[in-house]
Formats: C-alpha cells, structure tokens, sequence
C-alpha cells in the first residue's frame, strides 16, 4: 500500500502530467449517463429506504429560494473538496487497473469516506454528532461512496460523483430533514 502511494503521489510528479488526471476534469458527466445513472438511482432509492425505516429522514421540505447561498455552499463543501479527495485523489490513478484493483480502491475509498465523517463532526462539528455518528447514517454514506466511485470509474468525470453527491446533500437538506442538522450549527 505505501507503494502504491508512493508511485502514485510522490512529490517529483505533477498530479496533472499524467492525460487521465486531465481526463477525469474535462469528461463531460453526460458521458456513459446509461452506465452510471441507474446505479445513481439505484442508491437512491436504497438510501431512502434505509433512511425512512431507520427513521433518520422525515419529509421536512423547506424552499431552496431563500437559501441559494446555501445550495452553492453545498456544492463546493461537502461536495467538490470531498470527492476530490475521496474520488479523484484516490482513484484516479486506478482508472486503467484491472477491475479488481479498482473495486479494492473503490471499497477503501468509501471506508475512509465513512470515517470522515464521524471524526468531522468529533472535531469540527459536535451538532452533526447525532447524524455523523448514526449507524444507518453511515451505512447511506457507504453505499454512496460506493456509487460515486462507480460513477467515476464508468463516466471517467470527476464531476459525475460531484453531481451525486450534491443532488444527495440537497435533496436531505431541502426535502428530507437535514436542514435541522444547519440549524443546530
């Protein structure tokens, strides 16, 4: 693993030398939408249903027309900075492995994706202690780790797992409760 770290990110290299870093940029997200987009529906509906039965979200709409500000917010953190760490760093430089290297970068992605969160709201955010620490909470956020990660890897645009991710953020916090999570903040 140290290896594979050091060849991939040593300090001698341009993250940008290499075309597939370019690639992952420039891709539309419209690219293989037929691969990637059931699989984004797919956790959708598995995230709402462990959401709902774990009773975690409650239908709670609030209008997005006042809080524009937030929805750009929401783009930019949580969504662009962690996928850009958690996708884009991460996996990039697996896109041309075999399929086995990926789904291994895929699931430990995902896993430190899961441990981003609890220990965010340990250091930096004690109100999101409720969600953050939520077992089913966790199990949402795995799964869509997951999704973004297969997103990535049939699309090759980093903006696909962007794109998911925020249409999940702004779907919790502007139908589905996650807006209480901003108010204790």
């Amino acid at each position: 693993m140290l290896q594979y770290f050091r060849n991939h990110f040593s300090y001698h290299r341009s993250l940008f030398s290499n075309p597939w870093w370019r690639q992952a940029l420039t891709t539309s997200p419209l690219n293989q939408a037929r691969l990637w987009l059931p699989m984004a529906l797919l956790y959708a509906l598995l995230a709402l249903a462990i959401g709902y039965v774990s009773q975690l979200f409650q239908w709670q709409p609030i209008s997005p027309r006042a809080h524009w500000w937030l929805i750009l917010t929401l783009f930019v953190f949580p969504c662009v900075l962690e996928e850009g760490f958690f996708r884009y760093l991460l996996l990039t430089p697996v896109l041309e492995r075999s399929a086995g290297k990926q789904v291994g970068m895929a699931l430990l992605s995902s896993a430190l994706f899961v441990l981003w969160h609890p220990l965010n709201a340990w250091l930096w955010n004690p109100t999101a202690q409720p969600f953050f620490y939520n077992f089913a909470f966790l199990t949402i956020v795995f799964c869509l780790g997951l999704c973004c990660a297969y997103g990535y890897f049939k699309s090759r645009s980093f903006w696909v797992p962007v794109l998911i991710h925020w249409w999940t953020v702004l779907v919790w916090v502007f139908l589905l409760s996650g807006h209480n999570l901003l108010k204790a903040a």
